[in-house]
């Protein structure tokens, strides 16, 4: 896949650009089986097979996230103290494919269901 850079004409200085990133982050051409949980992805080698910007959870650029590196520490922290206390398992109403909501946000089309147990 490559990105065209397009020059933006004086009169557009006001133009706002989306980028679906759901899309841009599940696109088989960038990430082949896209729905498979493969943290091999993110590895040194697979990063240099593509694109800088294929991949941008915080944005990017001089006005990406400025919490960008809090908001990853304080989500790893959230789940570590919750998966050492809770057990999370799928009930008879999970879901068996979960499908994603097209509206721009990666949020689910329907509930997901876990049951929650305690580890003590």
């Amino acid at each position: 896949m490559q990105f065209k850079i397009i020059k933006i004409c004086e009169n557009m200085k006001d133009l706002m650009i989306f980028v679906p990133l759901y899309a841009l982050h599940h696109n088989p051409e960038i990430y082949p089986d896209p729905d498979r949980f493969d943290p091999e992805r993110f590895n040194d080698e697979n990063k240099q097979k593509r694109e800088n910007n294929t991949y941008l959870p915080f944005g990017n650029g001089p006005r990406n996230c400025l919490g960008m590196r809090f908001a990853l520490l304080e989500m790893k922290l959230a789940l570590a103290l919750t998966l050492s206390k809770f057990r999370f398992e799928t009930c008879d109403k999970t879901p068996e494919k979960i499908e994603i909501d097209s509206s721009g946000f990666a949020r689910p089309k329907q509930k997901i269901f876990l049951k929650i147990s305690s580890r003590f």
